[in-house]
């Protein structure tokens, strides 16, 4: 009979190289902690989706159920470890799947990003909240004297807003969240007195939001383009606080676009053979279907948007 068998370690516990603890994923390396983790709740996501994509919802309760449910998963680790690029744009891909479900025509996910007021539905810009949500914790916990965020940034006498534009070149180029809190922390006005976290992460939000609309090209809207006389703010406030149901609303929003994949629309693009309805033998167009077509119900009653 031979002896007992040696353990791994001296306390009997094999090693173990990655743990999770309270939804963080921690491994041998930052860059691995960073991508293990996020990779996880990207998966989790992308179930969510899945799991709702077939529900009779229309393009109003899908963007409220991936802003309330889908996107919820992600807020908590944002504030501890910044998605890596090729994350954001698979979240972003996932809300577009989700949102549109299979529509041929769609506005882009910048445009649902827009507030409400000026064509939107306010849908969180994934990156720039991830990063607000970071840099909100990161000022949270530097006003803690003994915490390590805050030596970092004494380090690096950053601990104050810095001058805006910000000098960084003193601060080394892999610490790469002390650059981007300098960066971003340069437009962003210090703590009010009694503003609550909430509050504060929402301006650092805003004011992100503000800095890249100012500094990037800002796309305006196909329709605006198209029709440039009409008082576009006027109908945007107008559709999203008139009494009328969030159906209604989804419809008027497909309508305003010109999403309503009509047969003429379909036959510029060689989806559809003729581009005359097979009904009326008139030609398909969306005032067509709306004013004039016996069957201009059904698209008020239409559950596809």
């Amino acid at each position: 009979m031979g002896g007992w068998a040696e353990p791994v370690t001296p306390l009997g516990i094999e090693p173990c190289q990655y743990v999770t603890v309270l939804g963080v994923t921690f491994g041998p390396t930052i860059e691995e902690t960073i991508r293990e983790s996020w990779t996880k709740v990207t998966n989790a996501v992308r179930a969510q989706a899945r799991t709702a994509y077939a529900r009779n919802l229309f393009l109003a309760h899908r963007v409220q159920y991936a802003k309330t449910y889908v996107l919820a998963k992600i807020w908590y680790l944002a504030q501890v470890l910044p998605p890596p690029t090729r994350h954001i744009q698979k979240l972003k891909s996932t809300c577009k799947w989700f949102i549109w479900k299979g529509a041929i025509f769609r506005v882009p996910i910048t445009a649902l990003q827009r507030p409400e007021e000026l064509g939107g539905w306010a849908l969180p810009d994934i990156a720039l909240k991830c990063r607000a949500l970071l840099l909100g914790r990161m000022r949270t916990l530097a006003a803690r004297k003994d915490s390590a965020t805050a030596a970092i940034l004494r380090k690096w006498n950053i601990t104050e807003t810095e001058e805006n534009p910000p000098h960084i070149s003193k601060i080394p180029s892999k610490l790469v969240h002390v650059l981007q809190y300098a960066l971003d922390m340069a437009y962003v006005a210090p703590q009010r007195t009694n503003e609550t976290m909430n509050k504060q992460r929402s301006r650092i939000y805003g004011t992100l939001r503000d800095v890249q609309s100012n500094t990037e090209k800002s796309d305006v809207m196909r329709v605006v383009r198209k029709y440039r006389d009409v008082n576009w703010k006027y109908l945007w406030t107008n559709l999203h606080t008139a009494w009328i149901s969030d159906v209604q609303r989804s419809t008027w929003y497909i309508v305003i676009h010109g999403l309503i994949p009509t047969n003429d629309r379909l036959a510029a693009i060689k989806l559809t053979e003729t581009n005359r309805r097979s009904t009326c033998d008139a030609i398909d167009t969306t005032q067509h279907r709306l004013t004039q077509c016996g069957e201009s119900k059904l698209i008020w009653n239409s559950r596809n948007y």
